[in-house]
Parts: C-alpha cells; structure tokens; sequence
C-alpha cells in the first residue's frame, strides 16, 4: 500500500456524475489543484473520450509512452463487476477494456460518494460546516450522503492499520417516506406515475423541480387534475428555485407568489433531506458522523440551516436522544471525491490485479 504523499503525479483521478466529470492530476499530498477541470458528460460519447479530451487540456497523454500511468475513476453507478453502466446518464463501459484502450498500468474503480467517503478523513476543520451539533464517537461508522443529479449515499469505517473501508450504498434508491399530509400527497400523486417512489427521485436536481410542479398544481387548485397540470407545466431550473428561494432570506414579507412557491419548495426538499438523512445514519450506524456533500447543497447553505432540516434529521421517536448526539457537518471543499478517489488509488495493493474496483 503507498501512503498518500507517494501518489505519482502522473496519476489521473475522475469523479463522474450524471451531469459533470471532473478530473485532476495526483499530487504528493492528494490531487494537484491546478490541473482541475470540469466536463460536461453531455459533450462526450464515451468515458474514454473524456479522459483523453481532459489529458489534451492539460497537456498530457496516455499509453505507454505517454504521461498517464495510472488512473482513478469515482463514478455515480453500482461497480460491481467489469462492466459499469452509469445510472443517471448513457456512458458504459467495460473496465479491462478501458484499461487497455488506454495503455494504463492501474485502473481502480469506486462508487462516487465511497470516495466522497474516503475524502472525509483528509479534510480540516475549515472545510466542513456545522449543521447540527452533536458528539462523534471515535471509531464508529461516518455516513456520507448528498444529492445531485441523484442522490449518493455511502459510508467509511477507519481501520486500525491507517486504510479507510468504504461501503458503496444504493441507499438514494430506497423508498422516500413522508413526514406530514402534504408529503403524503405528494408521494400518492408521483407513485401513481412512477410506481416507487425513492428518496432520489425527490431528493435531487430535478426532485426540486418535481416539488416545484407539485406545489404550483396544488396553489393553482387543480390538485383533481395534477397529472394534466405537471405534463404542460415547465418547471423552473434547480438553479432558479434555489435562487429565488435564498432571495426570501432578504425579504421576508411581501414576496411574490413565485418566490414564495421556490421558498416552500427547498423547505419541503430540506426537510424531506434531513428526514432521509437520518434513516440513513439509522442504517448505518453513523454515530461516528453524518456528512453532506455534493454540488447543491453549499449554493443553499444558510436557507438549509433555517430550514426544517434538523428537527426531520432527529423526529424518529425513541431513537431521537441517540439521533440528537449525531453531528451532522456539510462538506464545503474543493473536488472532495476527487481527494477520496486519490486515497483509494494510494491503498491499492499494487501487487494485485491491475484493474480494481472499490
């Protein structure tokens, strides 16, 4: 196993989602901030054209003449066999086959958030922001969750001899459950169009939207014909309903009927957010910590830590004291999965077989 200060710096790391990849360059102390870029997946047909599309920006190559050697890719999909299949966006492919495509030496494979996880170890204090109080016991499990273009969910386990054990999850995919009647309206109306109903289908980009045209339907009064109403409605972006919802933080009172429907929409999605979170720390036995990472949710920091988000995390009758001692931290670094894919790639016994998946 190399210690993380050994990472060659021709070593690739990717944290792939279903809307962004971003791909860095390994440091001696983690990943080489500079060379950090973002694609969008929509640009490219495939995985490999990316990466290689990623090395000619930064003026690298692959194969065995070339400057990358080794790579590490953290990917929103189960990674479970050679072959990957994205969950929320086209790209597949077959891990050995990529490998060789690419003349590397090492390919190793992670679910996104278990390296989300990997990176908790190696952030400051400064990087994490407090949203709930509480007392981490050293030595449990730390859960890690956030949502995006899905929601990812996974968990780390420090070992005695230095290595971090992630625990991949396909908990996103678990069944949302509501909280009060208008959760319990909202999870009938899309049920009946979905026939399940999971957390990630709310609890994401475009759940935000989902919320949005639910609510607008029911102001409007035509809750009798919801399915006709969403199907010629055209929700706001993730980005407007956010905005226009932290603008409320500023005016209070007299807001327009569209700021105050993005207001009760992100209250809905982060109190809906801290009810799964802690099922989540529930089934994890997070008592070692509860992280929140992802893309969404440092834009609405102080609209989330006003919000219902908390009191959700904490409502689950008698396990609310063991609950309450859980502190639940955001994460607010820079490309964490990109710092855990770096650790994962660092721990990979290189002795083993060249291509491995986490």
């Amino acid at each position: 196993m190399m210690a993380l200060q050994d990472l060659s710096p021709h070593t690739l790391v990717a944290d792939i989602g279903g809307t962004h990849a971003r791909f860095a360059l390994c440091a001696n102390d983690g990943i080489n901030e500079e060379s950090a870029r973002v694609l969008f997946v929509r640009d490219y047909p495939t995985i490999g054209d990316a990466m290689r599309a990623y090395a000619q920006l930064v003026g690298k190559t692959f194969g065995s003449q070339g400057d990358i050697h080794e790579a590490g890719l953290a990917i929103a999909c189960p990674v479970e066999s050679d072959h990957i299949a994205m969950t929320n966006h086209h790209w597949e492919f077959s891990r050995r086959a990529l490998q060789q495509d690419l003349g590397l030496d090492v390919l190793v494979v992670a679910n996104d958030f278990a390296a989300q996880a990997a990176a908790l170890v190696d952030l400051p204090d400064d990087q994490l922001v407090v949203l709930k109080p509480g007392h981490a016991v050293p030595g449990c499990a730390r859960a890690v969750l956030g949502p995006g273009s899905g929601l990812g969910c996974a968990a780390l386990i420090e070992l005695d001899d230095g290595r971090v054990m992630t625990i991949a999850s396909e908990g996103g995919h678990m069944t949302l459950a509501p909280q009060n009647s208008t959760d319990v309206d909202l999870i009938h109306f899309l049920w009946q169009r979905h026939g399940h109903l999971s957390a990630e289908r709310l609890l994401s980009g475009p759940g935000l939207q989902m919320i949005w045209q639910f609510r607008h339907a029911r102001t409007a009064h035509d809750a009798d014909n919801l399915d006709g109403t969403l199907a010629a409605m055209a929700a706001p972006s993730p980005a407007e309903i956010t905005q226009l919802a932290l603008d409320t933080m500023q005016a209070e009172h007299n807001l327009t009927p569209s700021s105050a429907l993005c207001r009760a929409t992100l209250g809905q999605f982060c109190r809906l957010l801290g009810g799964f979170s802690g099922n989540f720390a529930l089934a994890t036995g997070a008592r070692g910590g509860v992280y929140l990472a992802g893309g969404i949710l440092p834009k609405i920091q102080p609209f989330l830590q006003r919000s219902h988000f908390a009191e959700a995390f904490c409502a689950k009758g008698r396990f609310r004291d063991w609950l309450e001692s859980i502190p639940v931290m955001m994460v607010v670094a820079d490309n964490p999965a990109l710092r855990g894919m770096a650790r994962l790639v660092a721990q990979t016994d290189s002795s083993s077989s060249p291509s491995r998946h986490q």
